[in-house]
């Protein structure tokens, strides 16, 4: 199969001739497909049996109507497909940045950071810029230093004590946060505006699965640890929404970041922290050197005006 699909690329096939095909696989008719492509029938059925013949296999079934994909015809329209939409983007990308109405066409983002950093920055952003669009990619921040590393997205919006200098090069600040304790409304410091972290030493807790937020894990437990306890961890969880939710029906208490305040959470109570670092960790754009975009130079520049840290 390799060896035939290696065949077929050298043999003068464009992503015109894949255009094809896929307009015929889910027409499941040649005349409507020619119809969508404005070709005639005839060339169109020509062009598919020539892709067969160099294939050395059957891509479409004949002999039924409508028309169906043969099984090496599935696999083909699921790759053809996924190829043409990243070539669809990869031309949308280069227009826009020959036509100045873009530079950074993706981020990567935590979800988080989509209820107040996000809509603050790029708020600001595209109303000083109005031209400009913006992708967004949702994902943890371990996805956002490894499509950053394989240029997948231009800059990420991750969530750590320090960006490492070994994943990325070039950083600013754009917010702290710091920990507060999350308890179900019915909790006895529930009413409470302050607590000493100690009086949960003997609490059930509910945290992140480790693999999902290792230094919010690490800090954690170091809170609890400087308090003079080990946290009672009854239950991890992939997220803190799901956390929360759990908090809200009286499965335990966690410590979350002050952001998720926002959530508004009619059963949650947010109790500050006596005595917590105020610091515990930032919001950053992160971005690999050097920046040759002058867009994205232009948008590193804009954060770096609006964030945390002077620009």
């Amino acid at each position: 199969m390799i060896a035939s699909l290696t065949a077929f690329s050298c043999e003068g096939f464009e992503l015109r001739h894949l255009r094809y095909f896929v307009a015929v696989a889910e027409s499941r008719s040649f005349t409507e497909a020619a119809r969508q492509l404005h070709m005639a029938q005839p060339p169109l059925s020509q062009q598919l049996a020539r892709m067969e013949k160099s294939l050395g296999l059957r891509l479409l079934d004949r002999n039924v109507r409508p028309l169906a994909l043969t099984p090496e015809g599935q696999v083909l329209y699921a790759e053809a497909k996924a190829l043409l939409e990243h070539a669809d983007l990869a031309f949308e990308r280069v227009d826009a940045v020959r036509e100045g109405r873009t530079g950074l066409p993706t981020l990567a983002t935590l979800p988080s950071s989509l209820y107040l950093l996000l809509p603050r920055l790029l708020g600001g952003y595209r109303a000083a810029f109005p031209d400009v669009e913006v992708r967004l990619e949702v994902m943890p921040t371990v996805h956002q230093l490894e499509s950053l590393r394989k240029g997948h997205v231009d800059a990420a919006m991750i969530r750590t004590r320090r960006p490492s200098t070994s994943a990325v090069t070039g950083s600013t600040l754009l917010e702290t946060n710091r920990f507060v304790a999350a308890v179900s409304a019915s909790h006895a410091v529930g009413a409470r505006n302050q607590i000493d972290l100690a009086e949960l030493a003997d609490e059930r807790f509910l945290a992140l699965q480790r693999v999902n937020g290792v230094e919010y894990d690490d800090l954690f437990v170091g809170l609890c640890n400087e308090a003079g306890f080990s946290p009672k961890i009854v239950r991890r969880v992939e997220d803190v929404h799901s956390m929360l939710g759990m908090v809200a029906c009286g499965l335990g208490v966690a410590l979350v970041l002050d952001l998720y305040r926002e959530h508004h959470l009619p059963s949650v109570r947010y109790v500050e922290l006596v005595d917590a670092q105020p610091v515990q960790l930032g919001s950053y754009l992160v971005w690999p050197e050097p920046v040759s975009n002058p867009i994205l130079r232009e948008f590193i520049a804009f954060t770096r005006s609006h964030g945390a840290e002077p620009s």
